[in-house]
């Protein structure tokens, strides 16, 4: 066997540079020897102007609950324990930076009993984040239920969490 080359290109972050990754090719040689090159040096970015995650939502089953006296906000003090359980939704979230001025929140789920407003836990926690980041964009939140909605497992709070 006269010689051989196994070349694996793989992307990398270089430390100190956030906002770029570079790509490199390894090698292994037939004396075994490992080889590695810089072959572009010019910076890819993966901090793409779109990008879509997805994340399953748990339910939670309350084991104990107090609650306290009502707060200035209408809400009141809460000592809970719970647990998660093996149901869940799955949330997914794309965010397009720059999309126009301002923010963008839009509400997506095939169950008409979902609210697509304000009212949504993921519309208003997006819209909390987005101030607080001082970001601006559009934000497509797609539900995908699979927990009863108002069926007491928490999915609406589990939602905006995984939100």
């Amino acid at each position: 066997m006269d010689g051989f080359v196994i070349e694996i290109t793989t992307m990398v972050r270089r430390p100190g540079y956030a906002d770029e990754i570079t790509e490199v090719t390894s090698g292994v040689h037939r004396e075994g020897a490992e080889a590695a090159r810089i072959v572009n040096l010019r910076p890819r970015l993966y901090n793409h102007p779109s990008m879509t995650v997805t994340v399953r939502s748990f339910a939670k089953i309350n084991l104990g609950l107090r609650i306290g006296a009502a707060r200035a906000d209408g809400f009141h003090e809460l000592l809970t324990v719970y647990q998660t359980i093996g149901l869940h939704d799955v949330i997914r979230v794309s965010v397009e930076r720059g999309a126009g001025r301002g923010t963008q929140i839009e509400i997506r789920c095939a169950d008409p009993r979902v609210p697509r407003d304000e009212s949504n836990t993921c519309f208003r926690i997006v819209e909390k984040a987005m101030q607080s980041l001082r970001a601006k964009g559009r934000v497509v939140v797609e539900i995908e239920k699979r927990l009863p909605v108002q069926g007491g497992l928490g999915g609406a709070s589990a939602n905006a969490v995984a939100t």
